[in-house]
């Protein structure tokens, strides 16, 4: 028997892109477009546990240190923020926290790190309700890249929702989700009529596909890095500006 793949297929021409920014859109459990890491950390979307939608990101420590950090990142697009001014929001509740949860948000210049956010002095500790949190800044003209997202340091659980960036004041209007599904009859049809046959190739296709990474990978930082200090965050490190042109081939 044949096995269909599951076609993700833009809901067409994006004025701007889509980041998936409230974790409403997943595919094989996992929330689209958003790389997770961390060494002892499950990274899971919870449908019991939201501040709005449907679900959230739960990062919970299964296994890590002390001073772990489970991460969840992706790249801003950085023409719609160099030079101006953001704010970055977003919802996060705790349980059982010795450590701390934030949102977070760093600015790269073409050589070094020009700011990071990551509110190690604001960010939840203990159990807490759902709150919001918020921080302001000013991205450098000089800025290469911006890397953002959520993350645990220490143990516990902590759950993220609902994460908005507002740029000089007007909020970031993402553009509508991708369709992610099941092929429809004309695209069925399409497929059929435009491909190449392999020759020899069988037609049946057994076990789970594998889908293309969607979003570029970061370097795994150390189990033994102090997330409180600044270079926790900072020993992150997406592929060098040379290879933007690539990287942007990855995602929006």
């Amino acid at each position: 028997m044949t096995r269909l793949l599951p076609l993700l297929v833009a809901a067409g021409v994006n004025a701007q892109p889509y980041l998936n920014l409230d974790f409403e859109t997943s595919t094989r459990g996992m929330p689209w477009y958003w790389y997770t890491t961390g060494a002892g950390y499950s990274f899971a979307l919870d449908s019991t546990t939201f501040e709005s939608g449907v679900q959230s990101l739960h990062i919970q420590s299964v296994t890590a240190a002390s001073t772990g950090l489970g991460v969840a990142s992706q790249l801003f697009p950085i023409d719609l923020v160099r030079g101006k001014h953001v704010s970055v929001s977003g919802w996060i509740k705790t349980s059982n926290v010795h450590g701390y949860a934030a949102i977070w948000w760093r600015v790269d210049g073409a050589n070094a790190v020009l700011s990071l956010d990551n509110m190690s002095q604001t960010g939840p500790r203990g159990t807490t309700d759902w709150t919001p949190y918020s921080f302001e800044r000013d991205v450098s003209g000089d800025a290469v890249d911006v890397v953002f997202g959520v993350f645990l340091a220490g143990t516990g659980d902590a759950w993220f929702d609902n994460l908005q960036v507002q740029i000089d004041g007007v909020p970031f209007q993402q553009g509508p989700p991708p369709y992610i599904g099941e092929p429809t009859p004309a695209q069925l049809n399409w497929v059929t009529s435009t491909a190449i046959p392999l020759t020899g190739a069988s037609t049946a296709i057994s076990g789970p596909i594998t889908p293309p990474i969607l979003c570029p990978k970061i370097n795994t930082l150390s189990a033994s890095t102090n997330s409180d200090d600044l270079s926790a965050l900072s020993a992150w490190r997406y592929p060098s500006s040379s290879a933007s042109k690539s990287r942007r081939a990855l995602g929006p």
